[in-house]
């Protein structure tokens, strides 16, 4: 599983392999489309802290949820939506 960490540094490289091929109102939107992406993966990561009362750093806390999300997809969906 990516960490954190490196999701941030592929996001990085993206977004200046971007900026220096387009138009500065066309960047714009794909970077509000990236913001707007983070800010939902957050938000779930929070929902599931909350759902499954997990704890621990957001490695493990990724982990754990890639773990579950494989066995019980539909439910975690369910309780998320719930929390959020």
């Amino acid at each position: 599983m990516i960490t954190s960490e490196e999701l941030q540094n592929r996001l990085w490289a993206g977004a200046n392999a971007l900026r220096g091929s387009m138009d500065a109102s066309r960047y714009k939107d794909y970077m509000l489309g990236l913001l707007f992406y983070k800010f939902l993966s957050e938000k779930t990561i929070e929902g599931f802290k909350a759902a499954t009362r997990c704890q621990g750093a957001q490695d493990e806390v990724l982990a754990q949820y890639g773990k579950m999300f494989d066995t019980m997809g539909e439910q975690i969906k369910k309780a998320l939506m719930k929390t959020l």
